[in-house]
């Protein structure tokens, strides 16, 4: 894994998140217009499938679950690069990592927000990634960043 996909990771997890709560949503407006139980007939199964409903319910409690692991995944490894960002020594390099890997915004917002050109802001991400590597590649286990692209 490269330095790159290390910090990208964060973005990853976003995007299952959101991928898994469309899924959820979709389950509820399903059960939500299912056709209702119409309790004037009787209608007593001895053996066969459970009701439908249930069904429905049991996938969006399962949604939840997965939901809920993924989210706790994401505030420890959030927390882990912030930490590590935070140990770079140069304090450009902390706020355009930050900004791009924890607050996942755009490099024209980066640029923008941190008062660079977008060129310069590029450029200070190809040193960042560099100091990033340097400080804790060997610790993470990460690949060589020499050919590092800057976006």
């Amino acid at each position: 894994m490269t330095t790159k996909e290390y910090l990208s990771q964060i973005k990853k997890i976003n995007r299952r998140l959101e991928c898994l709560a469309r899924d959820r949503e979709f389950l509820i407006r399903q059960a939500a217009s299912a056709k209702a139980i119409r309790y004037d007939k009787v209608n007593i199964k001895t053996t066969g499938a459970s009701d439908p409903i249930s069904s429905v319910f049991e996938k969006i409690e399962t949604k939840e679950e997965k939901i809920i692991a993924l989210i706790n995944e994401l505030i420890d490894l959030r927390e882990d690069v912030a930490r590590r960002i935070e140990g770079l020594e140069d304090d450009r390099h902390v706020y355009v990592l930050r900004l791009r890997y924890i607050d996942l915004l755009t490099w024209e917002k980066i640029a923008d927000q941190a008062g660079y050109s977008l060129d310069w802001t590029l450029h200070l991400h190809g040193d960042a990634i560099r100091a990033f590597y340097a400080k804790w590649g060997a610790e993470l286990n990460l690949s060589d960043n020499s050919t590092v692209n800057r976006k």
